[in-house]
């Protein structure tokens, strides 16, 4: 009897190791607070989280492409929230991203639109949408990005916050090796005549769209590497910026020009001719 139990229980937990990554985080026994709680529930993929793992969680106005800088929504708006991760060595990763009010009792607008739709999906776990990967997203140029639009609540809610988990994994289809993390952001609800885009550092790309080649205004003289991705999360440009940005091999198109200097992290949404 102890062994049938014991046979049982191994294959339980192979099954979640082998599954989780076309159900997705939310369909373990944790749901939707893996995004807040990390990925170690019951030592799915370790125990502990990683510092190997660099979550990254950025919110764009939709209509603007200005990164809101200032921690503040405006009520009933869209925004593109980009989610990523980088591990120097790992080949695969996958995610969870909730948004919640009410000290996380509650449903902070809506999820909409996940992209790469090959690897992502929204999906209702108790009481709550959230985003998160529905097959393994492959790793490029050591990092991953997903964006989905998130639709600001009404009026009257509160604060919100969006927690991410991200997990690293090699792949073999097992919990050991695998590197977990977490972030988080919080934006609390500005008064509905205030932008919730900052104005003290205003990025701007042009032309925009640009036909061969992009230039940036409003970025100091500090060095910036640059990745450029496009709607599916994939990597097709990086490099040095160096007063632009050579764009004449891109598809006609929208992309996500991310900005570091190894301190801060900037998002301008362009489109290419």
């Amino acid at each position: 009897m102890k062994k049938t139990l014991l046979l049982s229980f191994t294959a339980a937990m192979l099954y979640l190791a082998v599954s989780s990554f076309s159900t997705g985080p939310s369909a373990t026994a944790f749901t939707h607070t893996t995004a807040e709680n990390g990925c170690g529930g019951g030592s799915c993929h370790g125990s502990a989280s990683s510092s190997a793992t660099a979550a990254s969680l950025i919110v764009i106005h939709k209509s603007t492409g200005d990164t809101v800088r200032n921690g503040q929504f405006t009520p009933g708006e869209t925004y593109t929230v980009v989610v990523g991760g980088t591990n120097a060595v790992q080949s695969h990763y996958g995610f969870i991203l909730r948004a919640s009010q009410n000290g996380g009792t509650a449903q902070a607008g809506t999820f909409a639109n996940p992209m790469p739709g090959a690897t992502t999906k929204t999906q209702m776990v108790g009481g709550f949408t959230v985003f998160e990967h529905k097959a393994k997203v492959p790793a490029m140029s050591g990092g991953f990005s997903a964006t989905v639009d998130w639709t600001a609540p009404v009026q009257g809610g509160g604060t919100v916050t969006m927690h991410l988990a991200v997990n690293a994994v090699d792949n073999n289809t097992a919990a050991s090796g695998d590197q977990w993390n977490t972030t988080s952001t919080s934006l609390a609800e500005a008064p509905v005549s205030v932008s919730t885009v900052a104005t003290e550092v205003h990025i701007t790309a042009y032309p925009n769209p640009a036909a061969s080649t992009l230039y940036l205004k409003g970025i100091s003289n500090t060095a910036y590497n640059y990745t450029v991705y496009n709607l599916n999360g994939s990597v097709v440009a990086q490099g040095m910026f160096n007063n632009s940005v050579d764009v004449s091999s891109l598809a006609s198109g929208t992309y996500f020009l991310n900005l570091t200097n190894g301190q801060t992290n900037e998002v301008v949404t362009f489109n290419k001719q």
